[in-house]
């Protein structure tokens, strides 16, 4: 089984009233150690062999009733997290690829935990707390958290922080003091238990990518998911002096895919570049990071001196090229030497308009009979005429990064 212990590094409300003595004074409401110098000092003697060493929440009356309400706010931050047993900590950005809690508990001591103590008449009551205000049962050593769905992350367990919060309250002292204590309070720590989750992903699209294209990202294998994990994703690639860091804008998010658009303003580089593209895990399905092992190349494309810029245009224009290709026959049996010049215009406009192509050809009477008709006994005809039209489109930009080019044939 792996363990981890989340260990408190900051004391971050509660406990001012704090003396170091081995026994408080008259009418005294707060906490006492004989041993520790503060209250943080005493949380973080996590494993205390002995168990004689300890921190106490006390509070005495001895010329009338008095009361303690305090509550003990601890965060962990830096380097807090012990895994396996090691003393040597690390920081939640240092955990393994994969690393997912299980279990996880608010202890108070390895060894005796909690000891509450009332003479003459009053109570004395303590509470570990997860978050701040989430109080765990009464006077009990061991506060667990819900691994039900939702699980918390290790992120969750780690910021939630942890707490002691105890009430006291004594009456006035008959005949002598009267006194409450909550003892042998060191050692606040979490503990719990870890699995490593090993999930893989695959670049589902096609290299090399360029500024605007979408990448998708999926399963190695189908439906096996794990992609809801992913808080959120980088590019890195070395433009030829320094290496380049994005977060990209995720568009797509499920289970089974993310899709995302490799952004602007990587400036210039000369391509192609490799690409690595690095998950950042929520903590839940696993924490850390996972670097993509299928790498893109990337492509720098210069946009300049493409687009002229109009006001309030939300369309692109597409130039579109098509190719027209005629061999047709004037019908009628016609020799050559009975039509004048102005028959032969008259024929070829006619042929024009009922074709539908008068304005792919221009004027008909510019054409010449010696380079465009060709003559038999008994019939006039156009032979292979060949046009390019070119014609605009306009079309809703698909993305940001959408280029002007010509299509067609």
């Amino acid at each position: 089984m792996r363990t981890f212990i989340i260990r408190p590094t900051q004391l971050i409300s509660g406990g001012l009233n704090f003396i170091g003595a081995a026994l408080p004074p008259v009418d005294f409401a707060g906490w006492y150690s004989p041993d520790y110098a503060s209250i943080l000092a005493a949380m973080l003697d996590y494993i205390n062999p002995g168990g004689v060493f300890f921190l106490g929440a006390y509070c005495v009356a001895d010329t009338g009733a008095n009361a303690l309400n305090d509550t003990l706010r601890f965060q962990s931050v830096g380097a807090c997290i012990y895994l396996d047993g090691s003393a040597i900590p690390i920081a939640f950005s240092s955990l393994p690829s994969g690393f997912t809690p299980t279990s996880a508990n608010i202890r108070m001591s390895q060894n005796g935990g909690l000891t509450n103590l009332v003479t003459e008449s009053g109570s004395a009551d303590y509470f570990l707390q997860q978050a701040s205000g989430n109080n765990g049962p009464i006077n009990t050593d061991v506060f667990a958290y819900n691994f039900s769905f939702p699980a918390p992350s290790m992120l969750d367990i780690q910021t939630n922080g942890m707490g002691l919060k105890v009430i006291i309250s004594v009456g006035a002292p008959s005949p002598g003091p009267s006194f409450g204590q909550i003892g042998s309070t060191y050692g606040l720590f979490i503990e719990g238990t870890y699995d490593i989750v090993s999930t893989q992903f695959a670049i589902e699209n096609p290299s090399p990518v360029r500024i605007g294209d979408e990448v998708r990202i999926v399963p190695s294998i189908v439906g096996a998911g794990g992609l809801s994990g992913v808080s959120s994703i980088t590019i890195t690639f070395n433009n030829g002096t320094q290496n380049i860091t994005k977060t990209v804008i995720i568009d797509t998010h499920t289970d089974d895919l993310i899709t995302f658009l490799i952004p602007s303003g990587l400036g210039f580089f000369v391509g192609p570049v490799p690409l690595t593209i690095t998950l950042i895990g929520d903590g839940i399905q696993f924490s850390g990071s996972v670097i993509l092992t299928a790498a893109l190349q990337l492509l720098f494309f210069d946009g300049s001196g493409i687009y002229t810029l109009e006001i309030g245009k939300k369309s692109d224009t597409i130039y579109e090229r098509t190719t027209v290709e005629v061999i047709n026959s004037i019908p009628g049996e016609y020799v050559i030497d009975e039509l004048t010049n102005e028959e032969e215009i008259d024929l070829i406009n006619q042929f024009n308009t009922v074709n539908g192509i008068q304005g792919l050809l221009g004027l008909a009477g510019l054409l010449e009979v010696e380079s465009d008709w060709e003559v038999n006994p008994y019939q006039l005809f156009y032979e292979n005429i060949t046009t390019v039209d070119i014609d605009t489109l306009d079309v809703k930009i698909p993305n940001p990064y959408g280029r002007t080019a010509f299509i067609g044939g």
